[in-house]
């Protein structure tokens, strides 16, 4: 598989939505990047998440997520990679045994990738890397399926398979 053909078949797959949005960060759009769609296809979510794997740094030792769009994403690139999967909580949990991290909890020694679907201003990567914050541990960077943002001047570096150019 090449990344034209994941694109052509994301594009078949109607990701992008035309119609205005108001997206999580607060600014309006005329359209919608909806990479759930392309989750809801077996084989579609395999290939992003075989191209989100061969995209890892090497020396990533857990994967973290958070969030609707980034739930799915990463238990498929962990089923890849065979690297753990934290899934973070946007904040504390007040029922159940509390806490804002289920699944793997990491340690200082791992080294820590986030997946998530979009990137737009980064808000949901930024909850997730505060949410670790205290955890102690070394974030190395941050995976996307699609940017439709500047990821310039983002704290961590971030990798996207394509950006909403390439879409639209």
């Amino acid at each position: 598989m090449t990344k034209q053909s994941l694109l052509s078949k994301l594009r078949k797959a109607e990701i992008i939505v035309r119609k205005p949005v108001t997206l999580r960060g607060g600014d309006v759009s005329d359209y919608y990047v909806d990479i759930k769609k392309a989750y809801g296809d077996p084989k579609l979510l395999a290939e992003v998440a075989g191209e989100i794997a061969d995209n890892l740094n090497p020396v990533t030792t857990c994967l973290a997520v958070s969030g609707y769009g980034g739930i799915p994403l990463g238990v498929a690139v962990s089923q890849l990679t065979n690297l753990p999967l934290s899934l973070v909580r946007r904040g504390e949990k007040d029922h159940g045994k509390g806490g804002v991290i289920d699944g793997y909890v990491p340690n200082k020694k791992d080294v820590v990738s986030i997946l998530d679907d979009v990137f737009t201003v980064g808000t949901s990567l930024k909850q997730t890397i505060e949410s670790l914050s205290g955890v102690g541990l070394s974030v190395i960077g941050c995976h996307v399926v699609v940017s439709r943002g500047n990821t310039q001047g983002f704290s961590l570096p971030i990798s996207y398979l394509f950006n909403s150019d390439d879409l639209v």
